[in-house]
């Protein structure tokens, strides 16, 4: 067989092989079943992260309602501790 004749069976059949996934024409059937499988596997994962997402979601809000809760507090004890401090200086004031 020639080179150039060689080289052209060489070039069919490859394009044979690269176009037959591409037409459906290699394991139809294996790979419809694995991309079901594929397209489960993601959507238990996609059930899961929004599952996971919702508890996210949970803790913020419960963090965010600790944190404004702190927050009052704290105001609480500054204004407290402000009043404390003004009733020491006009303890200490002379003439008192």
């Amino acid at each position: 067989m020639p080179p150039r004749r060689r080289l052209l069976s060489f070039g069919a059949l490859a394009v044979v092989v690269l176009a037959a996934p591409a037409l459906g024409l290699a394991g139809a059937g294996h790979s419809s079943a694995s991309l079901r499988a594929a397209n489960a596997r993601l959507e238990a994962r996609s059930r899961s992260a929004v599952l996971e997402l919702y508890s996210l979601d949970a803790r913020l809000g419960s963090a965010q309602s600790r944190l404004a809760s702190l927050g009052r507090q704290a105001e609480t004890l500054r204004a407290e501790g402000s009043e404390e401090v003004s009733a020491i200086a006009y303890a200490r004031t002379p003439g008192r």
